[in-house]
């Protein structure tokens, strides 16, 4: 099950806990850690940290802010910054 799917299930209930937690590395040597919950995720970022609301998204996963953004689509998770081009996370 996708994390976006798993999000919507709990969407309706107010977890104590995130709904997942994922530490990834990134294409571009970075690490990524992000605690999901329904309505924002907790995102580090190499040595940046931010709370991000949920966002629109078609398909999977997507919290951003306007300038960062998080996007988990089919296992594989998309970060920008603001600064340097999105990179992927496995």
């Amino acid at each position: 099950m996708g994390i976006g799917l798993l999000l919507a299930a709990c969407a309706a209930e107010r977890p104590a806990q995130p709904v997942a937690v994922f530490d990834l590395r990134c294409d571009n040597g970075s690490s990524l850690h992000v605690a999901w919950w329904p309505e924002k995720a907790e995102v580090t970022y190499g040595a940046q940290h931010w709370t991000l609301p949920i966002a629109m998204s078609g398909s999977g996963a997507r919290y951003a802010d306007g300038v960062r953004e998080v996007w988990e689509h089919q296992g594989i998770v998309s970060v920008t910054d603001g600064v340097a081009p999105p990179t992927s996370c496995r």
